[in-house]
Protein backbone atom coordinates (compact mmCIF):
# COMPACT_ATOMS: atom_id res chain seq x y z
CA UNK A 1 0.00 0.00 0.00
CA UNK A 2 1.25 3.31 -0.73
CA UNK A 3 1.09 6.41 1.69
CA UNK A 4 2.93 9.65 2.41
CA UNK A 5 4.88 10.25 5.20
CA UNK A 6 7.11 13.61 6.29
CA UNK A 7 10.67 12.77 7.67
CA UNK A 8 13.22 14.75 8.99
CA UNK A 9 16.10 15.06 6.33
CA UNK A 10 18.35 13.27 8.69
CA UNK A 11 16.37 10.14 8.73
CA UNK A 12 15.81 10.51 5.19
CA UNK A 13 19.59 9.91 4.72
CA UNK A 14 20.02 7.59 6.61
CA UNK A 15 17.53 5.47 5.27
CA UNK A 16 18.66 6.44 1.74
CA UNK A 17 22.16 5.17 2.99
CA UNK A 18 20.75 1.77 4.79
CA UNK A 19 18.58 1.10 1.02
CA UNK A 20 22.23 1.71 -0.80
CA UNK A 21 24.10 -0.79 1.61
CA UNK A 22 21.48 -3.56 1.20
CA UNK A 23 21.47 -2.68 -2.47
CA UNK A 24 17.86 -2.01 -2.80
CA UNK A 25 15.97 0.62 -5.16
CA UNK A 26 13.85 2.17 -2.61
CA UNK A 27 13.44 2.07 1.51
CA UNK A 28 9.55 1.16 1.72
CA UNK A 29 11.19 -2.46 2.95
CA UNK A 30 12.81 -0.93 5.66
CA UNK A 31 9.83 1.16 7.12
CA UNK A 32 7.82 -1.73 6.70
CA UNK A 33 10.64 -3.76 8.94
CA UNK A 34 11.14 -0.63 11.24
CA UNK A 35 7.22 -0.57 11.51
CA UNK A 36 6.60 -3.85 12.36
CA UNK A 37 9.12 -3.96 15.07
CA UNK A 38 7.77 -1.07 16.72
CA UNK A 39 3.78 -2.68 16.95
CA UNK A 40 5.53 -6.02 17.91
CA UNK A 41 6.94 -3.89 20.84
CA UNK A 42 3.62 -2.05 21.98
CA UNK A 43 1.77 -3.68 24.70
CA UNK A 44 -0.13 -6.45 24.10
CA UNK A 45 -2.98 -5.95 25.92
CA UNK A 46 -3.03 -2.00 23.90
CA UNK A 47 -2.95 -3.84 20.68
CA UNK A 48 -5.95 -6.38 21.68
CA UNK A 49 -8.15 -3.36 23.31
CA UNK A 50 -7.43 -1.92 19.65
CA UNK A 51 -8.49 -5.15 17.38
CA UNK A 52 -11.69 -4.67 20.11
CA UNK A 53 -13.59 -2.13 17.75
CA UNK A 54 -12.98 -4.01 14.26
CA UNK A 55 -16.16 -4.30 12.76
CA UNK A 56 -18.26 -1.88 14.79
CA UNK A 57 -18.58 0.63 13.16
CA UNK A 58 -21.63 0.96 11.09
CA UNK A 59 -20.83 1.70 7.15
CA UNK A 60 -22.57 5.47 7.47
CA UNK A 61 -20.54 6.17 10.83
CA UNK A 62 -17.01 4.84 8.81
CA UNK A 63 -18.27 6.91 6.28
CA UNK A 64 -17.79 9.75 8.15
CA UNK A 65 -14.73 9.02 9.99
CA UNK A 66 -13.73 8.83 5.94
CA UNK A 67 -14.88 12.40 5.88
CA UNK A 68 -13.50 14.01 8.53
CA UNK A 69 -10.30 12.13 8.51
CA UNK A 70 -10.36 13.78 5.07
CA UNK A 71 -11.27 17.21 5.65
CA UNK A 72 -8.45 17.75 8.63
CA UNK A 73 -5.78 16.41 5.95
CA UNK A 74 -7.03 19.15 3.30
CA UNK A 75 -6.75 21.53 6.30
CA UNK A 76 -4.16 20.11 7.53
CA UNK A 77 -1.84 20.31 4.00
CA UNK A 78 -3.68 23.98 3.29
CA UNK A 79 -2.07 25.50 6.40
Amino acid sequence: MRTTIEISEENHTLLRTLAIQRKEKGFSKIIDEALHAYFQNQSTEQNLSLLEFKGKLTKNRMNEYVKDVKSLRNNWRNS
